[in-house]
């Protein structure tokens, strides 16, 4: 079982059976599949930045990205972010979205980190649970 400590809390997570994760990578490959083109720069995180490499970061490059995450359905974007954070333990109890999560930042963190959980043996190294935990972190949090 895979920790994680945000905040005070520890949240815990195991992966999901083989069925039930490949039904959430699926509905997480629709929410990655507009920015895959854009993934190849992003070379590494280092704590809150990105590094990218061979990319000039401007603003053009940050208004394609964001578009492409904005123009994806909100409703959708809040339903697999819970369905994420859904699959994590805090507390030795299931995580109940909006009781145990109430900040919208905090949500975020745990569904990406859920998301390089579920998905790490399903992509190569990992890389592309990771990818779409960082474009998670970049959605707008209203």
């Amino acid at each position: 079982m895979s920790e994680i400590k945000i905040g005070n809390r520890t949240f815990k997570c195991e992966p999901l059976p083989a069925t039930e994760a490949l039904a959430l990578a699926g509905r997480f490959m629709k929410f990655v599949a507009p920015v895959i083109p854009m993934l190849g720069v992003i070379a590494e995180e280092e704590g809150e930045s990105l590094s990218l490499k061979g990319v000039q970061v401007d603003a053009e490059f940050w208004d394609k990205l964001s578009g492409t995450i904005i123009a994806y359905d909100f409703g959708a974007t809040i339903a697999l972010a819970s369905d994420l954070a859904r699959t994590c333990r805090v507390d030795n109890e299931p995580v109940v979205v909006d009781a145990n999560l109430q900040d919208p930042g905090e949500l975020i963190e745990v569904a990406s980190w859920a998301a390089t959980v579920q998905f790490e043996s399903f992509f190569r190294g990992g890389a592309l649970g990771r990818a779409g935990a960082r474009i998670m972190r970049l959605m707008p949090q209203t």
